[in-house]
């Protein structure tokens, strides 16, 4: 349990293989908690990258929109239209992510296991 903090609530048995049996057939992020992480990295990036002052960003959400918002700077702020969207932040599980062909700029996981994906999407405009 202390490996999967602050996700516990992730933590799959050894029934179903652990949390990589669980990976595609269970919802393993189901309170979308590892949002708060992937902002966290994505406003990292950005500062790594060289993010100018007054430089605003629109990100992309499938799911759990009122979750996020709460984690974002005020220079970041959600799109509802994902293809107008510089970022995409996402659930590792299901459809939505796979639709946006570009690779992951990175992801949250817990034992090798993906619980929410970053994608940049500047180059997709």
């Amino acid at each position: 349990m202390v490996y999967l903090h602050p996700y516990e609530y992730v933590y799959f048995n050894q029934l179903i293989g652990g949390n990589r049996g669980a990976e595609e057939r269970f919802e393993t992020d189901y309170w979308a908690i590892s949002y708060r992480e992937a902002t966290a990295r994505l406003v990292y990036f950005l500062n790594q990258e060289g993010r100018e002052a007054g430089n605003t960003y629109k990100i992309g959400v499938c799911y759990n929109v009122p979750r996020i918002v709460y984690y974002l700077p005020a220079y970041i702020t959600v799109s509802a239209d994902i293809r107008k969207a510089d970022f995409f932040i996402g659930p590792a599980r299901g459809e939505c992510h796979k639709m946006i062909k570009t690779d992951d700029l990175f992801h949250v996981e817990r034992f090798g296991v993906p619980l929410t994906v970053v994608k940049d999407l500047r180059h997709l405009k």
